[in-house]
């Protein structure tokens, strides 16, 4: 297993984060442009969020796991 300290996880996890926030933002403006109304948009973003988030969450696991 791989030691970790507590502050670098935390970077990890905020890294994570921002990426997953613009996927996010960077979706529901492509979908927008697309032509997608304001609210599909959203849920696009959202969608692209949840699941970024998710991958990182699991990477994470994966690398503390090794």
């Amino acid at each position: 297993m791989v030691r970790m300290s507590r502050m670098a996880l935390t970077l990890s996890v905020v890294i994570a984060g921002f990426v997953a926030f613009l996927a996010a933002v960077v979706t529901a403006v492509l979908s927008w442009l697309d032509g997608s109304r304001w609210p599909a948009a959203v849920l696009h973003g959202g969608a692209a969020f949840g699941s970024t988030l998710t991958l990182g969450a699991l990477l994470i696991a994966l690398y503390l796991s090794a």
